[in-house]
């Protein structure tokens, strides 16, 4: 599952995913799963990168890094307009 920002709402993209170790037999034994190759890696990845750019059409504009910085360093500093009760 992809998700985008973080729980202040500052842009934050990163997945959340399931990788099994082992699978079951007919037996109901664990068999454990050989590990992946670099290029099973890269193409699981390079997939991955390729599905999610679908979400973000805008991806292809170009972005300063010193402007991201910035935004991203105001977004992580503005708490979210929420009303707390006070505690006694």
């Amino acid at each position: 599952m992809a998700q985008y920002f973080g729980s202040r709402l500052q842009l934050t993209p990163h997945l959340h995913v399931l990788v099994p170790e082992a699978v079951w037999d007919e037996a109901g034994r664990p068999v454990q799963l050989p590990r992946p190759d670099e290029a099973a890696v890269e193409a699981v990845l390079r997939r991955t990168v390729r599905e999610l750019a679908r979400g973000w059409p805008s991806e292809e504009v170009p972005w300063e890094e010193d402007e991201y910085r910035q935004l991203q360093q105001a977004a992580v500093q503005q708490p979210l307009p929420l009303e707390v009760p006070p505690r006694r």
